[in-house]
């Protein structure tokens, strides 16, 4: 069970979710720094296909999170944002 944190929820969907996930440790270490290791890059990720990210979503809330603030961390942020809204958001 992840904890509720105190920092933002960075949230990227990809069909492939190890693909995913290096794809925002790239962007996000380009837009902050390299401050983000690997581990707290998939802790905070909802990567893969949609019903992963569905289910990652649906978890945070399980665990009583009623604000989720979702950053797309990717270089095709409109495509991705349109993912996210059609395909997943819908269903958490």
């Amino acid at each position: 069970m992840r904890p509720l944190r105190k920092f933002p929820e960075f949230r990227r969907r990809d069909a492939h979710r190890q693909a995913a996930l290096e794809e925002s440790k790239r962007f996000l270490d380009e837009y902050y720094g390299p401050v983000f290791a690997p581990p707290m890059v998939e802790a905070w990720t909802a990567a893969g296909q949609p019903a992963q990210c569905i289910e990652d979503l649906r978890k945070v809330v399980r665990d009583g999170a009623k604000r989720i603030a979702l950053r797309v961390t990717g270089w095709r942020q409109l495509e991705q944002f349109e993912r996210l809204v059609n395909e997943v958001l819908p269903y958490v």
